[in-house]
């Protein structure tokens, strides 16, 4: 799936979906991500998540998807 010419669409799709998931859970008013561009946090962090199911689709990450899953949200949660 990810090797085909269709790839890059499906990254494209699926990064769309990730960011609109994501862009409720921003705020740029206070806190951490005070003053920071919203478009910039959402497509680094939308980015980031379609890399790590890309590179756990493609064995390039061996932890098991519970370890995956909780260790992502750890990280959105400092971050958000």
């Amino acid at each position: 799936m990810l090797s085909s010419k269709s790839a890059s669409v499906f990254r494209h799709h699926f990064l769309a979906f990730v960011i609109e998931e994501l862009e409720g859970e921003v705020n740029i008013t206070e806190g951490i991500n005070q003053g920071l561009s919203k478009e910039i946090l959402l497509n680094f962090f939308g980015a980031a998540i379609v890399e790590i199911v890309e590179a756990w689709l493609t064995n390039g990450i061996t932890e098991s998807t519970q370890v995956i899953a909780e260790q992502v949200g750890v990280l959105l949660d400092r971050n958000f």
